[in-house]
């Protein structure tokens, strides 16, 4: 029965104005499903059904359509439904141009770091917007295909489009495949990276016998002479002097610039010791005690050395003296894209700018660390010693060690050294947004992009003149300044008729009166009016309403003052020789001249509150 059934939700005629017609599409698509669900077919039931389900936001709309009830009863079935929905659909006719719905779907691209199936679905919602599917379903697709091969950031799905016709199903399934298969690829290669290093250190524990004397050194197993100065670091952790067990003949290899902070050289028997009691040794890559320099577990292994620029330890154990003379580095006052990224057909140059303000704190991968807000840089960058706190704090990222992008410092030639980027998640006030983030070498501060800022709802650009205004409780007059209206006597007074206005706009209105009455720029009637205007609300584009009133006939009753306008030569003329020009631009400047209280009447107009009059110039 009809009880049984799922009703619908009613119809919400309070969402945006721009998406008032793709929510009654939506409705009316559901009204239809369950219309036919219930085997309704009779005109004047589906037209109660209707109305009844579409509740009131729908109702006031229906009963305000014109000619609505005009009903041609030439079958024994009138077209009651048939009827309303045309009027309907008429009255939902989209405003807004097509042809710039159609300009945003082909500016729609894959952002950096944006999962493929969030890009396909914002193109899904834009490609509705534009309605393509008024042209059939095929070309709706065509459309989206069209813009991901033009837009998407996988190479490898852009030539599988092109190799042939594939149906959107099939190219979101080869999308999301590719994306899946290249974070496998980046995971794998991290951990054979990892496994690489962990075997070249257990090579140079096991590897202890006497060797030949003068052999290439990379005739010891090891890849470079970074890992032969590791050794040495290593050996002196571990209580080893240099000419007992790394290599003796071999003794120019390792020339370290300092001793390592480690323990001196011990006997066999207590390095023994050490080995059993391994939880209280330290390593001398990140300082912490319980685990050794080559353990998974170190925060230093993807760390580079700011002084030596060599991977797996931080500065502050570093074996290298620092070169005198050196200097720190300096805080990036102003980065911008070099046009030498690795990507070199990109064109546009992101700036930031970072004056020492702006700085707030933000949660990267679950750590806490402060970042300055620039809005004129289009990437998020994180100095060494916070991407070093954020691997100590066990921050959850995607690290890896190349880079998208070349960043240079404002009035350098020379491009920064980049150490890698990763991905994460950033919180902020309870928003959360993934975003990706640089990781430079230099800098003294963390830089949070644009793009990432507008995500996070920390970053608003534009003006905010309504926000004020709906705030200020009187309006600014001028003081001293009381303006008396001239009026004929002879004109017979006007009492025009109330004129409605759509039920939908009856709020906004209410609230614009009750927003003029506390800014003291108008007041209410009580009593008659020997003037009465009528009131024409105007809908803006913003969707906030402006209050016009018809002053057409009173408007005959006031005496006009006649003034000569000036001419341009005049104007120019009186600023010759001029070098300082003021501009000024007074806000609603005739709401701030007063009208002296006789003249006030002649202002007054009707609404569906009462009678209203101004105490303002309008």
């Amino acid at each position: 029965g009809m009880d049984q059934a799922r009703p619908i939700k009613p119809f919400d005629g309070k969402v945006d104005q721009s998406q008032l017609a793709a929510e009654w599409r939506k409705w009316k698509r559901g009204l239809e499903y369950f219309l036919e669900a219930q085997g309704i077919t009779n005109q004047r039931d589906k037209r109660n059904q209707l109305l009844h389900l579409g509740g009131p936001d729908l109702q006031d709309i229906y009963d305000n359509l014109p000619d609505v009830n005009n009903v041609p009863h030439v079958s024994p079935d009138p077209p009651y439904y048939n009827v309303a929905i045309a009027k309907l659909d008429e009255h939902f006719q989209p405003t807004r141009m097509r042809t710039y719905e159609r300009h945003v779907f082909r500016k729609i691209k894959q952002q950096q770091g944006e999962k493929f199936n969030a890009f396909v679905m914002r193109l899904r919602v834009q490609a509705n917007r534009c309605e393509f599917d008024q042209f059939g379903t095929e070309v709706m697709e065509s459309m989206i295909i069209d813009q991901i091969a033009e837009k998407c950031t996988s190479e490898a799905l852009r030539k599988k489009i092109l190799e042939k016709d594939r149906p959107l199903s099939e190219v979101v399934a080869i999308g999301k495949t590719i994306e899946d298969v290249e974070l496998q690829c980046k995971e794998m290669k991290q951990n054979s990276d990892q496994e690489n290093r962990s075997s070249v250190v257990h090579e140079v524990h096991q590897h202890r016998q006497p060797h030949p004397a003068r052999q290439s050194p990379h005739a010891y197993g090891l890849s470079s002479f970074k890992e032969q100065n590791w050794q040495f670091a290593r050996a002196q952790q571990n209580g080893f002097k240099r000419d007992q067990r790394l290599y003796p003949d071999q003794r120019a290899v390792f020339r370290p610039n300092r001793t390592l902070p480690g323990p001196p050289a011990r006997s066999q028997q207590q390095y023994a010791y050490q080995q059993k009691d391994a939880d209280n040794r330290m390593c001398f890559a990140c300082g912490r005690r319980g685990h050794l320099k080559e353990s998974a577990n170190c925060p230093a292994k993807e760390a580079q050395c700011v002084q030596c620029k060599r991977i797996g330890h931080f500065a502050k154990w570093c074996t290298k003296r620092p070169q005198e003379g050196g200097m720190l580095p300096k805080k990036i006052r102003m980065v911008e894209e070099s046009e030498a990224a690795h990507n070199p057909k990109r064109e546009t140059d992101d700036i930031c700018f970072v004056m020492g303000q702006n700085v707030f704190r933000f949660k990267v991968g679950g750590v806490e660390i402060p970042m300055a807000i620039d809005s004129g840089a289009a990437a998020n960058l994180i100095d060494l010693a916070t991407w070093e706190l954020l691997q100590k704090s066990g921050a959850e990222v995607r690290f890896r060690r190349y880079t998208d992008r070349a960043f240079k410092a404002y009035g350098s030639e020379k491009t920064l050294e980049m150490l890698g980027m990763f991905t994460a998640v950033i919180e902020a006030d309870g928003q959360q947004a993934e975003a990706v983030f640089y990781v430079a070498r230099d800098g003294g501060q963390c830089l949070l992009g644009d793009e990432t800022a507008k995500r996070l709802k920390v970053l608003k650009i534009g003006f905010n003149v309504g926000a004020v205004r709906e705030r200020m409780v009187a309006f600014p007059k001028i003081k001293g300044v009381v303006v008396e209206i001239p009026i004929n006597n002879n004109i017979l007074p006007v009492q025009q008729h109330y004129r409605r206005v759509p039920f939908a706009l009856e709020d906004k209105i209410a609230q614009k009166l009750n927003s003029l009455l506390e800014q003291d720029i108008i007041e209410r009637v009580n009593g008659p009016s020997a003037w009465v205007s009528p009131l024409v609300p105007i809908l803006k584009d913003s969707g906030e309403i402006r209050l016009c009133v018809d002053m057409r006939r009173a408007n005959q009753a006031v005496l006009r003052e006649t003034h000569p306008f000036p001419i341009v030569e005049e104007l120019f003329a009186g600023i010759n020789g001029a070098k300082k020009f003021s501009k000024l631009d007074i806000r609603e400047a005739y709401h701030q001249v007063e009208i002296s209280v006789r003249s006030r009447e002649i202002t007054t107009f009707i609404t569906k509150q009462g009678l209203f009059r101004y105490k303002r110039l309008m």
